[in-house]
């Protein structure tokens, strides 16, 4: 979903891919077309770039990496979900210089909201 209210599903158990994550399969299509697009508007416009999430799913699309490849050597800001385990590309992306990690957790969760709205309104 992105946040103009665009809503597609790009992965579901009753997908019949040959991209699979799992029991549920893949149309990478539908993320590059929808999920994509918005995070280069969203650099292209200098607003805030919103990733929820990126994991196992959604980095099978070559596409979707690079646009967040995009999104993190732009001057543009970032806040995004990744995925926690051990996966090539997301611990690339953790391990980048310009990437700060936050762990979110039920003791810190409803404090990050703020911290994090501070954090990006300056």
């Amino acid at each position: 979903m992105t946040l103009d209210g665009e809503e597609v599903v790009f992965a579901h158990v009753d997908f019949k891919t040959r991209e699979r994550v799992g029991k549920y399969g893949l149309d990478l299509s539908a993320l590059e077309e929808t999920g994509v697009e918005a995070v280069r508007e969203a650099v292209h416009r200098r607003r805030l770039v919103l990733i929820d999430e990126i994991g196992p799913m959604e980095i099978r699309s070559l596409i979707f990496r690079d646009a967040v490849n995009e999104a993190l050597d732009s001057e543009v800001p970032v806040l995004a979900t990744i995925f926690a385990r051990s996966l090539p590309f997301t611990d690339a992306t953790k391990s980048r210089p310009d990437v700060t990690l936050i762990e979110v957790c039920p003791d810190n969760r409803e404090r990050l909201v703020s911290e994090l709205s501070d954090r990006f309104k300056r």
